[in-house]
């Protein structure tokens, strides 16, 4: 898995609950009244084919991303929801002569899975 997937989706999830109010975002787990651990169980990149006689360069990548988020009440640290979001990105070539631009579709990849996680925590 890319290494820095870890601070981005954390930048995402901070910034969308951030912007959508109420929540105050903090470093010491301490001071929390919840705490949020997220764990990225899988990351898949997938080649499609849009063109049958394509056969050595793919069309496209698919990009899929699985992850368990946790939150616990930071008094007892009891789990308080348990939850998995799912996320996919593609990205195609944009012409014959050039590969297609993965890392666009990870950073997209990364800020719907932020997302989607920061909306099922403010619910």
């Amino acid at each position: 898995m890319a290494p820095q997937i870890g601070p981005l989706l954390n930048r995402v999830i901070s910034e969308e609950l951030i912007k959508a109010g109420g929540v105050k975002v903090v470093i010491n787990q301490r001071s929390a009244d919840y705490s949020v651990t997220v764990n990225l169980l899988e990351y898949d990149k997938s080649a499609n084919f849009f063109n049958p006689n394509d056969t050595v360069l793919a069309s496209g990548f698919k990009l899929n991303m699985q992850a368990n988020i946790e939150m616990r009440s930071g008094k007892s640290n009891r789990i308080n929801s348990e939850f998995t979001v799912l996320s996919d990105s593609l990205t195609m070539r944009e012409n014959s002569l050039s590969q297609p631009k993965d890392r666009q579709a990870l950073m997209e990849l990364i800020r719907s899975l932020g997302k989607k996680i920061a909306f099922r925590l403010r619910n």
